[in-house]
């Protein structure tokens, strides 16, 4: 019998991965942020529960000087990013990481924290293309102000290079709540979200015909 598998993005949050602390010097931040009980506590890393997004720093501070390089992972392996500090705002890495090792810099850092970004993707849905009735539904409820997309490969799971696309059209650059479905074998399914306002929240459903 078919069980619906669940992805949840969530709000973005200026602290989930490391509350607000200072560094007299170049280091690295604790990751002791609201994500950490969700991961495995005490291990150094933040998991991402359900999604991949991008990285926030944040801080009242002028911090434009100071690089902080984030040490992470995508579905494909290890990743990194290096990116400029912010300047009494928050600025966001362009990398979608789904588990973060650490955020060091190469200055000191005065009040500072990191947090989950407005843009990313749900985790993949592995489709069992060696079904004999290859029917995949998708629904997608949203809570704010989200742009979000159903997109699929048939390809590995290497995002940064395989050939994706979008076979529903009402949930391209959807803003709604919306339903749809597809017939033909597919190897990975997500939602990728594009945008999102500071409340907006997202519940997508999988459920593919003949999976226990």
């Amino acid at each position: 019998m078919a069980q619906p598998i669940e992805y949840e993005w969530t709000p973005a949050n200026t602290t989930e991965v490391a509350n607000v602390q200072s560094l007299a010097g170049a280091g690295s931040l604790v990751l002791n942020g609201s994500l950490v009980p969700h991961s495995t506590p005490n291990q150094g890393f933040v998991q991402f529960p359900n999604f991949s997004r991008t990285v926030s720093l944040t801080s009242v501070n002028n911090l434009s000087a100071v690089n902080f390089t984030i040490n992470g992972f995508s579905e494909i392996g290890p990743i990194q990013e290096t990116i400029a500090g912010p300047n009494n705002n928050t600025v966001e890495s362009t990398v979608i990481f789904n588990k973060i090792t650490s955020i060091t810099t190469n200055a000191a850092a005065a009040a500072v924290s990191a947090g989950t970004g407005h843009i990313g993707r749900t985790y993949l849905f592995s489709f069992n293309y060696n079904s004999p009735y290859p029917a995949l539904s998708v629904s997608v409820s949203v809570v704010g102000v989200i742009t979000y997309t159903f997109q699929c490969t048939i390809e590995n799971a290497d995002l940064g290079n395989a050939f994706f696309f979008n076979p529903i059209a009402g949930m391209t650059n959807a803003t709604t709540d919306q339903a749809g479905s597809i017939s033909f074998p597919i190897k990975y399914a997500w939602i990728e979200i594009s945008a999102s306002t500071a409340n907006a929240a997202l519940v997508a459903t999988f459920i593919q015909q003949g999976i226990v």
